[in-house]
């Protein structure tokens, strides 16, 4: 029954490293490919089982036509005594011991057939159970790593345009204090033409509320009292 021992190990080592692996995260690859390989072992040893389902129906039928030739042995051994025949009866019986020991041996092997396929039918069902569990796990993990991945990528990506923004932030700063130094240097401009011109004199007595009709009456004044204390 070495082929039941294959089995069994192929489908238990199986299971047993994809149960190591589903708490590695990591191994995603790794645990989805040993499903598939589950998938094929087990898909190997229903076809084993099948083969060994054949070999008990045989046995099946062996022992029935082993048991109708017993049955026909015991009814010759019986005739042949009724008719005193017994060194012929002894003849049959000793045949028929022959064909009941066969019958034994294959009523022995169809048990062994009948319990080793039980086991392995429980087998085969567990790992596809087990499988569809797996694969719901691995589902759920490659889920999991997508919405890490998709975290990751939008938090990358948000500090890259933030940090565009600020970069941006700084260059408007910048293009504003030139404006406004191209403004104040303009400004300063005119003011130092006015400054420097009789215009800009007369402006800046106007905006310290002396007109011109004062500042002419006070110079008038002035001129006259110096004529008359020449007199």
């Amino acid at each position: 029954m070495n082929i039941i021992k294959k089995l069994i190990s192929l489908v238990k080592g199986s299971f047993r490293e994809m149960g190591e692996n589903v708490v590695d995260a990591n191994s995603t690859t790794i645990f989805a490919q040993e499903i598939e390989d589950a998938k094929t072992k087990i898909k190997a040893a229903r076809k084993d089982l099948t083969e060994i389902m054949a070999k008990e129906m045989q046995a099946e039928r062996k022992i029935a036509e082993l048991a109708q030739k017993l049955d026909e042995r015991k009814l010759q051994i019986t005739a042949a005594l009724e008719k005193g025949e017994d060194s012929l009866a002894e003849e049959v019986a000793q045949a028929a011991s022959v064909i009941d020991s066969e019958l034994a041996e294959t009523q022995k092997a169809k048990n062994t057939y009948t319990q080793h396929i039980a086991k392995l039918k429980s087998m085969i069902e567990k790992g596809n159970a087990d499988i569809e569990e797996f694969e719901r796990q691995v589902s759920l993990v490659k889920t999991t790593e997508n919405v890490q991945k998709a975290t990751k990528a939008i938090a990358t990506n948000y500090q890259s345009a933030d940090g565009t923004l600020f970069d941006a932030k700084e260059t408007l700063e910048r293009i504003k204090q030139k404006q406004q130094d191209f403004d104040d240097e303009y400004l300063a401009s005119q003011r130092l033409d006015e400054e420097m011109s009789d215009k800009g004199l007369d402006e800046r007595l106007a905006e310290k509320g002396i007109s011109d009709a004062k500042g002419g009456n006070k110079f008038l004044e002035d001129a006259k009292k110096e004529i008359a204390s020449r007199s």
